[in-house]
């Protein structure tokens, strides 16, 4: 009974997850469609600059229009794209050709990740235990002035928090580096991926201590300004669960702080589980806006720059990949949060 039970919700979370899929990539593949400009014509402009003619790029762009098939009806675009998106092929990035879509997106996934991760990992830590802390009736009451802080700092946009601390550590102390990646004059060890794309070499280690040092900044910026948000949540869970019948019986009984601190703390971190997904979420869009405030080589650049040039297949595959890792996170979630609290289940009530 209880594998049925799984197993039904399984198919019914799968769907719900193809069907929330689904129907974002198919807002995304028509919304580009109806902004002004031409990628074909942008890209070429871009390749050859002023030394192109007029005739020769009408010619490459009528050319090109066939070969990427921007002349078909926009069912069959529709279509012949969502049997590539399902064979995996992302296709030629048209302002970049004949770079992969993929080869572009390899390159610049690891360095967002790379942010986005351990800021929601930092911020999901640290920001459940000030919550736990400040929760505690127990605690030094000047504790309590931190949180009128965490407030302020969530309502900030990420983006602002990333513009004051390079103006405070970087342009005013000069601690640390203003954007970028590595320092101008250095030259990173990197691995091949492939014929045009490749990867920071992470076991060199003045390529690692150069991105380390470039890192610190921006995810201080997410850090910052997700703290908030975790730690009033955790003192949110954290007093409704002090006033239950259990934690009262088990103070009666005259359990130490410090056990009754962690029942609490076990409870109260269930719902944070399920915040994961709406923290990733709201990591990765803050994050690829912090990246293009710190010139960061990652996913926000990338981005940026297919939107300003209707570089509809690079737009297509970044929005694909963000909504399969957010959906999927909270399928994943959905799953294992009946494991981690029994008293939900899988069956239906």
């Amino acid at each position: 009974m209880r594998r049925r039970a799984f197993l039904s919700f399984f198919v019914r979370r799968f769907l719900l997850f193809i069907l929330v899929v689904w129907s974002a990539i198919t807002i995304n593949f028509i919304i580009p469609r109806f902004s002004p400009g031409n990628p074909i014509r942008q890209g070429i402009m871009a390749r050859y600059g002023i030394q192109a003619d007029q005739s020769m790029v009408n010619t490459l762009t009528e050319y090109y229009e066939g070969y990427f098939g921007l002349k078909d009806p926009l069912y069959v675009q529709y279509f012949r794209f969502i049997a590539h998106t399902i064979q995996g092929d992302l296709g030629y990035s048209i302002v970049n050709y004949p770079r992969l879509v993929s080869d572009m997106i390899a390159e610049k996934l690891l360095w967002t990740l790379s942010l986005v991760l351990p800021a929601t990992a930092i911020s999901a830590l640290i920001g459940s235990l000030l919550g736990a802390l400040f929760a505690f009736p127990r605690i030094p009451k000047a504790i309590n002035v931190v949180i009128p802080s965490l407030i302020l700092f969530s309502a900030i946009p990420a983006f602002l928090a990333a513009i004051a601390l390079i103006f405070v550590f970087a342009a005013k102390l000069n601690w640390l580096p203003l954007v970028g990646a590595y320092d101008p004059t250095f030259i990173p060890h990197v691995i091949p991926i492939s014929a045009t794309a490749s990867l920071p070499d992470y076991g060199h280690w003045p390529t690692l201590e150069q991105i380390l040092k470039h890192s610190i900044l921006p995810i201080a910026a997410l850090v910052l300004t997700q703290l908030g948000g975790w730690a009033l949540g955790m003192r949110g869970m954290m007093v409704t669960i002090q006033g239950e019948d259990y934690m009262t019986f088990a103070e009666t009984k005259g359990l130490t702080d410090r056990r009754l601190f962690g029942y609490t703390v076990r409870n109260a971190l269930l719902p944070q589980v399920t915040g994961l997904g709406l923290a990733l979420s709201f990591s990765l869009t803050a994050g690829i806006l912090v990246e293009v405030i710190f010139g960061y080589p990652g996913i926000g650049s990338l981005i940026t720059g297919a939107i300003a040039n209707n570089d509809f297949p690079v737009i297509y595959a970044i929005s694909l990949i963000l909504i399969i890792f957010l959906a999927g996170a909270t399928f994943i979630l959905d799953m294992i949060y009946p494991l981690i609290d029994p008293r939900i289940t899988y069956e239906r009530k």
